[in-house]
């Protein structure tokens, strides 16, 4: 790879409890070529004042540190495609501010892709929870194709952290964030970068580590909204390529999945009826349930009932089981 460059993206906002750890663990890889690139998203805390001084202790890194500043808040995609904007690396990686990677992250991914000659390298990640680490593997011994559709679908994992990815793969499909879209973002992008190559390098076990902050679900009509904006950009993509045909059933998988999940935030009467009135124009209608787990077919079922209350007692159920397994550390399929 003859020492090619390596960027690091990463969105600061009201991080000022997780940024030294984070920017302590990226200041600290293996791989030296590396240009970081933080954008400071008119923080209210201390997260930028705090990263200053994490970096007087990395005097070899300082040359090639960039903070950036929006002049108003704009959001999580904005500081991306800030970032984005701003980078000069041949090779893109974005890290969210409250998360950590492993120190050799970079180099191990940059030879991964050197003797596959990929354009995407992917890794695994730990789910970091305040008294508990679980392991999340990304899927071993696939084809691409198995790998893209499990993307798509929702059943691998689609998170724009979780890869290095080669900057003309951006470039040449005109790949950015959508700007002001929250739930849904991170799907609308990594997966336009999977289906724009055939070349992927996975890597199994896990270098990045997510730290889950917001354990409480809240309804919130904007997810709602957000999450249909993702599905119909990611639709219109498909049928761009002229691959609709191929990922139609994946694509339904991943909007009823996302569904459940909007499901088991709802907390009253007029939440559910929100959702259901996006059946058939952004959710599918309930004509197929091939694809999904015993627990989101029956969600779905209940909810096609409009059993509401039904429903809400199933998830409490559901969460609290959740919580007594994740102790085992492991998850609920």
């Amino acid at each position: 790879m003859e020492n090619k460059k390596v960027s690091i993206l990463v969105p600061v906002y009201g991080v000022e409890k997780y940024i030294e750890r984070c920017a302590r663990s990226l200041f600290e890889q293996t791989y030296d070529n590396i240009e970081y690139i933080f954008v400071d998203d008119c923080t209210k805390d201390r997260s930028i004042e705090i990263l200053q001084k994490v970096l007087e202790d990395y005097p070899n890194r300082k040359k090639q540190v960039k903070i950036l500043h929006h002049e108003k808040n704009r959001g999580l995609s904005a500081a991306r495609n800030t970032a984005l904007d701003a980078s000069t690396g041949d090779y893109l990686m974005h890290v969210d501010s409250d998360d950590y990677v492993s120190v050799n992250l970079i180099i191990e991914c940059i030879d991964s892709m050197s003797r596959s000659s990929a354009d995407i390298v992917v890794f695994g990640f730990y789910k970091v929870y305040s008294d508990i680490e679980i392991r999340q593997n990304q899927p071993d011994n696939i084809n691409i194709e198995e790998y893209q559709q499990g993307v798509v679908s929702g059943r691998y994992c689609h998170t724009l952290w979780s890869g290095l990815v080669k900057r003309e793969i951006y470039e040449k499909n005109k790949i950015r964030s959508i700007e002001g879209l929250h739930q849904g973002e991170d799907y609308a992008v990594m997966t336009k970068l999977v289906l724009s190559t055939n070349k992927i390098c996975i890597i199994s076990k896990p270098m990045y580590y997510y730290v889950m902050r917001n354990s409480i679900l809240k309804f919130n009509k904007k997810n709602v909204d957000d999450t249909i904006v993702a599905y119909k950009n990611i639709k219109s993509f498909l049928q761009a390529k002229g691959i609709y045909g191929r990922y139609k059933e994946s694509l339904r998988v991943y909007t009823q999945l996302l569904l459940c999940w909007l499901l088991n935030t709802c907390s009253t009467i007029e939440d559910y009826k929100y959702i259901d009135s996006f059946i058939g124009n952004g959710f599918p209608k309930y004509t197929n349930y091939s694809g999904l787990s015993t627990r989101h077919k029956i969600a779905i079922k209940i909810f096609s009932m409009h059993r509401y209350f039904l429903l809400k007692k199933y998830f409490t159920l559901f969460n609290y089981a959740q919580k007594l397994v994740k102790r085992a550390g492991k998850n609920i399929k």
